[in-house]
């Protein structure tokens, strides 16, 4: 999960919470995280 994170984030992947960041403000939007892949997995 942490290569898959990476990958996408390298490929320039955002993460879920980039999309909707007015329900998500207070998370970090820059890279993919391994408990958001496990998440969405």
């Amino acid at each position: 999960m942490t290569s898959v994170a990476r990958g996408l984030t390298q490929d320039g992947i955002a993460c879920p919470s980039a999309y909707d960041r007015a329900r998500t403000p207070h998370r970090y939007t820059q890279v993919l995280k391994t408990t958001a892949i496990r998440a969405i997995l």
